[in-house]
């Protein structure tokens, strides 16, 4: 009974999470067409668990990407996030190259430096991410789902919940 009424309670939620981004879809698609040619500065701070595959562990991060549009499909960027483990903090810097094949859909990829406090040396990795844009009123404000993978010497595949603000 218990699995019953949570798989009832996961269907909901895909559920409505899938309406939501329906009805966003469809009111980006007008305004994304009035916007056309319009750049300008945003803001994203994400808060990701970050999975390594060769370790079997997961670490919480946050992650903070300035990025700016010269239209509404192209961007370039600033990303740092910073990583809770237990051995301290250790941090990434990425220049983010930006891309909005839809109005929902924003991409970023780019090389990766980690920058660790525990172990010396420079890694570097390639990051690709994507994140859904669901928006919240008429101000640029905007949340929704992220995932990605960094590619270094170790795969690692990182997801969480970003919030953002396009001014």
């Amino acid at each position: 009974l218990k699995e019953h009424i949570s798989m009832q309670k996961t269907k909901m939620l895909f559920l409505g999470i899938a309406t939501l981004v329906v009805a966003d879809l469809l009111g980006q698609e007008e305004a994304h067409s009035e916007a056309e040619g319009e750049g300008g500065w945003e803001v994203v701070l994400t808060g990701i668990v970050v999975n390594d595959k060769s370790e079997g562990d997961s670490e919480a991060a946050n992650e903070l990407n300035i990025t700016y549009w010269f239209n509404s499909s192209w961007a370039i960027g600033l990303g740092y996030t910073f990583f809770y483990a237990e051995e301290g903090v250790e941090s990434e810097l990425a220049p983010l190259l930006s891309i909005k094949p839809w109005p929902i859909l924003t991409i970023n990829s780019g090389p990766s430096l980690a920058i660790s406090e525990i172990e010396e040396g420079l890694e570097v990795a390639f990051l690709a991410e994507g994140e859904l844009n669901i928006r919240l009123g008429p101000h640029g404000l905007h949340t929704g789902p992220v995932l990605g993978m960094l590619l270094g010497e170790e795969f690692r595949w990182f997801g969480g919940m970003h919030l953002g603000y396009e001014f």
